[in-house]
């Protein structure tokens, strides 16, 4: 069976990773429009309403607009923007989150993709919230240092070619406004909002999302963490071997180009930093929206997927 997918802003740079992923899967047939006609609310507004799933690359406010334009109840929704991701009747589209996300994705309506800092602060710290490691109260730190292309169009021809081009790390949101701290929030748990702390360096891809705990030790962390993810396909624990093997260095791109993600544990007992590593276009962005589509159609979830 052939399922049509309208990608709405699939000239973005999540819009054409998607669509250059989607185009080789035998199952999807995807409906395009030409570059001229994409601000055309009357042509977007057809495609949105004749495909079986829409998927919506666009800033906030126009996420909402064309949410509003589907008017029947055959069009399903995958939205990458930060629009829906707390709103009740989305369902947040990380699937490693816990045992019955998978479930609420396959029969859901409408799938809100994860931000790209925030996948990597769940991640590491849901499963630690669960067990009671961190307590819910808990106020916690988080660092994440990612590359340019998650800024868009806009700041990769700043740093290619403009004004960032050479130059140092970027911290920025320091007013503790950052957009994904409400789904960091809502979905580790936690009823405080974490101290995150962003950057943005100069490199294409790549993201190394860092949480540091007290009172802990790293074998502790890593087994919690281990155990959590044992049956994941895209987020690996590394053991503590691999570990040792990086000799306490991390390389934010490592994955750059890649659909997984690694967690690793270091430090002494009672300081310790748990850093999810993975590509930001990838698990943080698109990848996650082509798992999630994978999920929705019953299809195997890695389908499309660069997993080596």
């Amino acid at each position: 069976m052939v399922t049509t997918v309208f990608i709405d802003g699939g000239y973005g740079t999540t819009g054409l990773c998607i669509a250059n992923r989607l185009k080789d899967i035998p199952h999807i047939k995807l409906q395009t429009i030409s570059p001229e006609k994409s601000k055309c609310s009357d042509e977007r507004r057809r495609l949105l309403n004749t495909v079986d799933i829409a998927i919506l690359c666009l800033p906030d406010e126009a996420s909402r607009e064309a949410t509003a334009m589907i008017e029947n109840k055959h069009t399903r929704i995958i939205d990458a923007s930060p629009a829906f991701r707390i709103t009740n009747g989305w369902i947040y589209g990380l699937p490693e989150i816990d045992k019955s996300q998978r479930y609420k994705i396959k029969h859901a309506d409408k799938v809100s993709i994860p931000g790209c800092h925030a996948s990597g602060f769940i991640l590491i710290t849901r499963p630690l919230v669960d067990a009671d490691i961190i307590s819910k109260g808990a106020c916690l730190s988080c660092f994440s240092v990612t590359g340019y292309s998650g800024g868009g169009k806009q700041m990769i021809a700043d740093y290619q070619f403009g004004p960032f081009k050479g130059s140092s790390p970027r911290q920025y949101a320091m007013t503790q406004n950052h957009k994904h701290i409400p789904e960091m929030c809502k979905f580790s748990g936690l009823i405080r909002q974490p101290i995150f702390l962003p950057v943005v360096a100069d490199f294409y891809s790549g993201m190394a999302v860092t949480v540091p705990l007290a009172d802990v030790t790293p074998d502790s962390i890593r087994e919690i963490l281990s155990d959590y993810y044992c049956d994941e396909k895209i987020v690996h624990v590394l053991s503590k071997e691999e570990t040792d093997r990086l000799n306490g260095i991390i390389t934010a791109d490592t994955y750059a180009g890649l659909d997984i993600m690694g967690i690793i544990v270091q430090g002494i007992p009672g300081h310790v930093t748990v850093t999810a590593l993975y590509d930001n276009l990838g698990k943080g962005a698109s990848a996650a929206a082509l798992q999630c589509l994978n999920i929705m159609l019953e299809q195997c979830e890695w389908n499309g997927l660069r997993l080596s």
